[in-house]
């Protein structure tokens, strides 16, 4: 997967989770608009926040997996080796 392939992919998940959970659109979005914009500390940074409080956060996605697992595969492996610079 190229490295175009894998944001496209990222976005859309978020964008996914942001339409599916509604009460945390705006924190999905927010995830989206620091990805699109390639700030990486910002975006590790409204990451942890984001999964700091599981028992507001922690969902299922559409595919029935965990959120955070998915997160975590879709989102930051693609880009680990910007996260937090």
């Amino acid at each position: 997967m190229s490295a175009a392939e894998a944001a496209n992919a990222a976005i859309d998940h978020l964008e996914s989770m942001s339409t599916l959970q509604p009460d945390l659109s705006e924190q999905y979005q927010n995830l989206v608009n620091l990805y699109q914009k390639k700030l990486w500390h910002q975006l590790t940074m409204s990451t942890l926040e984001f999964v700091s409080v599981p028992s507001a956060t922690l969902r299922t996605t559409a595919e029935g997996i965990n959120s955070y697992h998915a997160l975590f595969e879709k989102v930051i492996l693609p880009i680990d080796k910007k996260i937090n610079q």
